[in-house]
């Protein structure tokens, strides 16, 4: 495996009282898709919005691609990471294209991107999310899994080498997520690194190479998929009586819930 692109050593952070993140220790590295699972209020989120550097541990460091995220500049962080958030807007006035093209933003003063490299970026970005039809149109007037893909697109626009991605596939229907799922795997196999929070524990079995699962904003255990997704240690980290077994048509686990407490 390659060296690590993304580190975190250490690192807590807090919301007055509240203890969000608690002595975490997280890596990633180019080639691979590490998903991050927990249940509701595990840290998942904030997780990732300390990987990108939207927050600032309380103490730990983070890097990434050789960048801490206490120093970086906002353009040079936006070359070497990119994000697509949970909360996607529904109003904003502009054109599709216009959008993605936003995804090109951090280059803006690199004299090596020309227009035709921008625009060669979006297209490939459009054709790979499946939005080229929609190019002309406005984004208010999408669907929540069509806004989901645009910003999606953005994020692939931006070409950066590390992909942080929270709940990639909400609000999509079955096609549409295995595509994007497909898509991040892709991703990672041209060397980016990609860290995905996912709540679909079956499609975090297939598409991730690992796994980091949090409880408490800690990481209660992190390795290989067949290391992680356990019977026991999913009953109890998730209160739900589960059990993994082999999938009968693809290569990795399979988790069934039981029944519910």
């Amino acid at each position: 495996m390659s060296e690590p692109s993304l580190v975190a050593s250490g690192v807590s952070y807090r919301v007055k009282k509240a203890t969000l993140i608690e002595d975490l220790d997280f890596q990633a590295s180019p080639g691979e898709v590490v998903g991050v699972l927990g249940p509701n209020g595990a840290g998942k989120s904030t997780l990732l919005r300390l990987l990108s550097g939207e927050l600032l541990p309380g103490a730990g460091t983070i890097t990434v691609n050789g960048l801490s995220t206490r120093g970086a500049s906002p353009e040079d962080l936006s070359r070497a990471r990119s994000v697509l958030g949970h909360h996607i807007p529904t109003d904003i006035p502009y054109t599709v294209r216009s959008i993605v093209e936003m995804g090109r933003h951090p280059y803006r003063h690199d004299p090596a991107q020309t227009s035709e490299r921008d625009r060669d970026a979006v297209e490939e970005a459009m054709r790979r999310t499946g939005i080229s039809e929609f190019a002309g149109r406005v984004f208010a007037t999408l669907s929540s899994g069509e806004r989901l893909r645009v910003f999606l697109a953005r994020v692939l626009a931006q070409e950066a080498p590390i992909v942080l991605l929270d709940e990639p596939t909400a609000n999509l229907d079955v096609g549409h997520s295995e595509s994007i799922l497909a898509e991040t795997k892709a991703l990672a196999r041209s060397s980016h690194t990609v860290v995905s929070v996912f709540h679909d524990l079956n499609a975090a079995a297939f598409y991730c190479d690992r796994i980091c699962l949090l409880a408490g904003g800690r990481v209660r255990v992190t390795g290989s998929v067949p290391e992680v997704l356990r019977s026991e240690v999913l009953s109890d980290v998730y209160h739900q009586q589960m059990e993994v077994v082999d999938h009968p048509f693809r290569d990795c686990p399979l988790v069934l819930v039981v029944n519910h407490r």
